[in-house]
């Protein structure tokens, strides 16, 4: 399966996403996404920019905050508008989530704090990215 991941960051006042086709592991089931995230702690941080524990994934939706990452299912087949992921796709993102229900929720915890080596990581991630 693959899926769209959208996270309102506080850090930067913008909704960000995730194409789960950047993950490095396959993920057969939306239940699967959490330990996919945190198995691949680089791209979680240079996606959100900033490191949350993710928590289960439930089938429910409660409203989109900050305290979640909305799951939307996306097309096994389909171009992402998503391009590597670092690119800014911020009106894209409004137009989708507007117009598709997401499937689920992933919770997330606290914020933990992140050293400045693994933030320089993360933005070397993110330029390798480019």
């Amino acid at each position: 399966m693959r899926y769209l991941l959208a996270y309102y960051s506080g850090t930067t006042s913008q909704w960000r996403c995730l194409d789960t086709n950047l993950l490095p592991q396959q993920i057969d089931r939306a239940e699967d996404l959490a330990a996919a995230l945190e198995n691949a702690p680089m791209i979680a941080l240079s996606w959100m920019l900033e490191r949350r524990p993710f928590g289960s994934y439930q089938a429910t939706v409660d409203g989109k905050s900050d305290e979640c990452v909305m799951v939307y299912e996306l097309e096994p087949t389909a171009a992402s508008p998503l391009g590597n992921g670092t690119d800014y796709v911020g009106p894209w993102l409004e137009m989708f989530m507007q117009t598709n229900e997401p499937i689920g929720t992933i919770a997330l915890g606290a914020g933990k704090p992140i050293s400045k080596e693994a933030a320089i990581g993360a933005l070397a991630v993110s330029q390798h990215m480019v």
